[in-house]
């Protein structure tokens, strides 16, 4: 059988495999999926496997699947029409071939196998639990790729552990810089974890406010743009302390990539070269590596907080001299653990028991009120009111 075209009545998807739907049995080798007009897929909780050669898909707008699979012939080209978006409402796997067009909304796992060649599909992920994203060795789709997770929540105060169930957890390489496979990253809500060691090639990277990109292993970021947070993003490399500099940050070429957003930035042990911006990023134990903006300030040392304490305090003010209230104030410490407060009706904020010897960064946000410097850098020998 050729061509799946739905125009009328329904079509069950069953609790098993369906090999095509460029056509049912496992050496079908061609035919397009069209369901344009009327009638109905019901996909059940079975997997929809896209094999055999060169073929289109064309939906009207939306389709619903539950798990699906690319296995093309011989690293052929499926296309999914340009406006059209595919639903997994299971998982997704990447096996063969080339995928362009369209976009994928994917609510469980993605896997890309190492026989898979890429391509430019778009996708989201949008599921209500966490989500695992594995890379055995393929290329992965360069289409932009959204974060957008219902349940996502804030960090609570004082801590990097993410809520429960708002993360993309990273299990594999993103993009390749090798074949120029650069991947935009868009995090509009939940949080974004490695969870080893791994290389990620990004177009682009934007957070939303109160969502994350954690990578607390190793692995080199290389971007082929800017990076615009909003969020927190948090590079530790090997973990919390300082260790060695396994963190490498740069530039798909000579030319330096901006870093901007009103968000945090906790960066520890990293190797950075090429970046600029206009917030001040402190790398602590890191590796200045060359042509880096003034903005990005490496502090050497790697010091235990000492024994003894003050109160940090301050007041956010407008340029009349009015005190501003709600105003999220964050601070974070050497080694990148961040307190996070708001100014009271008064525009007044403290820390208290801020031990002394160290630097710690203060960073003021607030979605009414835009600052003129947002970011001030404090060494903390005494109590201090900014």
């Amino acid at each position: 059988m050729g061509a799946l075209n739905i125009s009328g009545g329904n079509f069950q998807g069953g609790t098993g495999l369906i090999f095509g739907p460029f056509g049912f049995g496992v050496n079908q080798s061609g035919g397009n999926y069209m369901h344009t007009g009327g009638g109905t897929f019901n996909y059940g909780t079975g997997t929809v496997i896209f094999n055999g050669s060169t073929a289109m898909v064309d939906v009207n707008a939306a389709e619903n699947f539950y798990n699906l699979s690319f296995q093309t012939n011989g690293g052929t080209l499926k296309t999914i029409a340009s406006d059209d978006t595919l639903i997994a409402n299971g998982d997704l796997s990447f096996q063969s071939g080339y995928l362009n067009g369209g976009t994928i909304d994917v609510k469980k796992n993605v896997s890309v196998f190492n026989t898979f060649s890429g391509g430019n599909t778009a996708l989201n992920f949008s599921g209500a639990t966490d989500q695992i994203f594995t890379n055995n060795g393929g290329i992965t789709t360069s289409g932009t790729w959204t974060v957008n997770k219902p349940n996502s929540a804030p960090l609570a105060e004082n801590s990097f552990a993410p809520s429960a169930t708002t993360n993309l957890l990273i299990s594999g390489n993103i993009g390749n810089v090798g074949n120029s496979t650069y991947v935009p990253l868009d995090i509009v809500s939940g949080n974004v974890l490695q969870t080893g060691n791994y290389n990620l090639a990004l177009t682009s990277l934007s957070l939303a406010s109160e969502t994350s990109f954690v990578n607390e292993f190793a692995g080199t970021i290389t971007l082929g743009g800017d990076v615009i947070n909003d969020g927190l993003i948090r590079l530790n490399a090997n973990g919390t302390g300082c260790q060695s500099d396994s963190i490498l940050l740069r530039s798909s070429s000579a030319m330096q990539r901006n870093w901007s957003g009103s968000g945090i930035f906790q960066i520890v042990d990293a190797d950075v070269r090429e970046q600029t911006g206009t917030p001040i990023i402190t790398v602590y134990n890191g590796t200045n590596s060359g042509n880096n903006g003034a903005n990005w300030v490496f502090y050497s040392n790697c010091i235990a907080p000492a024994a003894a304490s003050v109160t940090i305090g301050g007041r956010v003010l407008t340029d009349s001299g009015r005190g501003i209230s709600n105003v999220r104030v964050v601070m974070t410490d050497f080694e990148g653990i961040m307190r996070v407060t708001q100014t009271n009706p008064f525009g007044y904020y403290r820390f208290n028991e801020v031990a002394v010897g160290q630097t710690v960064v203060i960073t003021v946000n607030s979605k009414r009120f835009v600052f003129a410097n947002p970011t001030q850098i404090l060494n903390v020998s005494e109590g201090l009111s900014e």
